[in-house]
């Protein structure tokens, strides 16, 4: 579900950028490409290795498992909820901006 609501975001993006095929095209483009990926026991062990070394962390289990992810994917994040930059180094976003990160 929460996957669904940001593919939809991306359509409805270039729904108003281009035109409603294009969005249409692009949507189905997106879907047959997701990827759904469970968290696994290591996956959740790097996520705490990694937050205990980093003091005063204040994002969520979510933001750190999309972190790790796409840093382990080489993918781009679409978005996040955590604010700090300075904490996301190496990720890079869909925006085309890449922030050196030295977590993994």
């Amino acid at each position: 579900m929460h996957m669904q609501v940001n593919i939809r975001k991306g359509g409805k993006w270039l729904l108003f950028e281009a035109n409603a095929l294009i969005a249409q095209q692009a949507l189905g483009r997106m879907m047959e490409a997701l990827e759904i990926l469970p968290l696994r026991l290591d996956d959740l062990e790097a996520i705490q290795i990694l937050l205990l070394g980093m003091q005063g962390w204040r994002g969520t289990l979510e933001d750190a498992s999309v972190a790790l992810l796409a840093l382990r994917l080489k993918a781009p994040v679409w978005t996040l909820n955590y604010r700090d930059p300075e904490a996301l180094k190496g990720l890079s976003f869909w925006a085309r901006v890449t922030i050196p990160w030295s977590w993994v």
